[in-house]
């Protein structure tokens, strides 16, 4: 771990809420609809290894696997991957480090 961009710490952070809240949409799982359990698993895990990813890039979680590049692109796609179906707040904390990152 060097010295980060403030865009590079706000993916992080990004990374670290997503994985928070993935993990959370998992394990709250509500058995009156069995729709709503099937999504909640289905964007939690989606959420949970797309941050797991992130955070891998970055040196965070150290793992060889999941690894992204470091562009504005690919942490923009991934930042929509993770906010379009769930709204999670850390998807959109990812998007506003890849705008970042285009300006730094």
């Amino acid at each position: 771990m060097g010295k980060f961009k403030p865009a590079d710490i706000l993916i992080i952070i990004g990374g670290i809420v997503g994985l928070i809240l993935g993990v959370l949409s998992i394990c709250t799982i509500s058995l009156w609809w069995i729709g709503h359990v099937v999504w909640s698993i289905i964007f939690g895990l989606i959420a949970v290894i797309l941050c797991i990813g992130i955070l891998d890039t970055y040196g965070i979680i150290p793992n060889s696997k999941l690894k992204f590049t470091k562009t504005w692109v690919v942490m923009l796609i991934v930042g929509l991957i993770i906010f379009a179906p769930t709204g999670n707040i850390g998807g959109l904390l990812v998007i506003i480090g890849a705008i970042m990152m285009i300006f730094t």
